[in-house]
C-alpha cells in the first residue's frame, strides 16, 4: 500500500502492522501505539507529538526524523538508525541498545530506564536533561557533552558495564552520578571535579589520570580513599 502522498496528521494506526506500507511522512500528532514499523525507513518522517507507545521500530531508519515531544515510551529502538530531533521527546524505558544516535538533538529529554547498551552516543548533547541513563554497557561516548545529565543507575543487569571514555573528551560537569554502576569503567583522564559519586559501585574502575577535585566518592572522605588503597578503585599502575 502507498499512502506517501496521504495526509496522516493524527491517524489511529494503534497495533497495525506496517512493514508493507509505504507511509507518508506527515505523521504529526499520529497515534502509533503498538504499531509494527520494524526495519521501515521514515527519514525526514514528521512525527513530532506522535505517540509511538510501544511501538517496533527496530532497526528503523529515522535519519533526520522530528520526534520533539513524541511519546516512545517502551518503544523497542534497538539498532535503529536515531540521527533525529528527539527534544522533549518521551524515551522512558524505551530499548536503544545498538542504536544509532549520531549528533541526535536530545534535549530536554526523558530518558529514564532507557536501555543504551552499545549505543553510540558521538557527539550527542544532553544538556538539561531529565534523570535516567541507567544502562553504561559499551557506551560510545565521543564528543558527548553530558552537562547536567542524571546518571543515576537502576540498572537491572548482573553484567558488569563496559563503559570506556579513554581518550574521549567527555565533560561530566555537575554529573549526579550517585549509586550509578560504573563497575569495571574505563574513566581513565576524565574530568571528574565535583561529582557526587556517593553510592557509586566503582569496583574494578581505572582513574588513571581522572580529575577528582572536589569530587563526592563516599559520603565518609576518608573511607573513599581507603576504597582506594584497598584496589577497590585502581589508580594509576
Amino acid at each position: 500500500m502507498d499512502l506517501t502522498h496521504a495526509n496522516m496528521r493524527g491517524v489511529d494506526l494503534r497495533d497495525t502492522d506496517l512493514r508493507e506500507v509505504e507511509l507518508s511522512i506527515f505523521l504529526a500528532g499520529a497515534d502509533l501505539r503498538g504499531a509494527n514499523m520494524e526495519g521501515m525507513s521514515l527519514t525526514s518522517a514528521r512525527l513530532w507529538h506522535a505517540n509511538l507507545e510501544g511501538a517496533n521500530l527496530k532497526f528503523a531508519n529515522l535519519t533526520d526524523a522530528y520526534l520533539s515531544a513524541a511519546n516512545l515510551q517502551g518503544a523497542n529502538l534497538e539498532g535503529a538508525r536515531l540521527t533525529s530531533h528527539l527534544d522533549g521527546a518521551d524515551l522512558r524505558n524505551a530499548n536503544l541498545s545498538n542504536a544509532n544516535l549520531w549528533r541526535a538533538l536530545i534535549h530536554n529529554t526523558n530518558l529514564s530506564g532507557a536501555d543504551l547498551r552499545n549505543a553510540n552516543l558521538s557527539g550527542v548533547d544532553f544538556s538539561g536533561n531529565h534523570p535516567g541513563v541507567l544502562s553504561f554497557s559499551d557506551i560510545i561516548p565521543l564528543l558527548a557533552n553530558l552537562t547536567n545529565i542524571d546518571l543515576t543507575s537502576s540498572a537491572q543487569t548482573d553484567t558488569p558495564p563496559r563503559l570506556s571514555i579513554t581518550s574521549y573528551p567527555v565533560r561530566f560537569n555537575g554529573t549526579d552520578v550517585t549509586f550509578a554502576d560504573l563497575r569495571g569503567a574505563d574513566l581513565s583522564g576524565a574530568g571528574l571535579a565535583n561529582i557526587n559519586f556517593t553510592g557509586a559501585d566503582f569496583r574494578n574502575a581505572v582513574l588513571c589520570g581522572a580529575d577528582l577535585i572536589g569530587a563526592t566518592i563516599h559520603q565518609n572522605q576518608s573511607r573513599a580513599q581507603e576504597l582506594i588503597k584497598l584496589g577497590a578503585i585502581y589508580a594509576c599502575r
